[in-house]
């Protein structure tokens, strides 16, 4: 991020761990598809199973075989290893996130994990691709995707605008059933509706 020393004095993870947000609460969150966007799961050197290997090697380093132990890499299919390590990586980032902030003494922090798939001609592709979250915060459904939006994108669109509405307003999000991660608990979005998961911190 640019430091410009007006509007952001340091670089963020530095401000974080100062202490320097901890009078503010924070909701923020991700959805499967944001680290995927840069990820080299991706790139043509792992297209084949024993380059996603080697990838892995490097990337875990020093922990590949506890890597190994817990998700079976060598004998998982890439379809189902890719997107398991994936979110658990995204979802690790952001509980290390919350620990910096609840070490300093920091208020509330609130964090989300958006996994409903926006239709349309594309989402078999993308799956629940980067900022696909957005129409649904903002009960925002555009007409350009109108032959494939279904009853329930407007009603979770509904919910959770309302939902942010209200806090915005003054109202607790723990009345909604949207707990502050003290630990390892963040709040998962469906279709379906909001569940709160517990991550598996090994």
């Amino acid at each position: 991020m640019r430091v410009d020393g007006n509007l952001l004095t340091n670089q963020f993870n530095k401000l974080v761990d100062a202490g320097l947000n901890k009078d503010t609460e924070v909701v923020f969150g991700a959805v499967p598809g944001d680290w995927l966007i840069c990820s080299p799961f991706y790139h043509k050197n792992t297209e084949k199973k024993e380059d996603v290997i080697q990838y892995l090697k490097d990337f875990f380093g020093e922990y590949y075989d506890k890597a190994e132990n817990i998700y079976d890499i060598e004998n998982t299919d890439k379809a189902v290893l890719i997107p398991r390590i994936n979110n658990d990586y995204i979802i690790s980032c952001m509980l290390l996130y919350v620990k910096a902030r609840n070490q300093a003494g920091a208020k509330n922090t609130y964090v989300y994990y958006f996994k409903h798939v926006m239709p349309g001609p594309e989402n078999g592709a993308y799956g629940v691709f980067h900022s696909s979250e957005l129409p649904y915060f903002f009960n925002y459904f555009t007409d350009k995707r109108k032959d494939f939006w279904k009853a329930d994108d407007t009603a979770l669109g509904e919910k959770l605008n309302q939902l942010m509405v209200d806090y915005a307003m003054g109202e607790a999000l723990e009345k909604h059933g949207w707990n502050p991660t003290k630990e390892t608990n963040y709040l998962e979005i469906t279709g379906e509706g909001f569940v709160e998961q517990t991550f598996d911190e090994k």
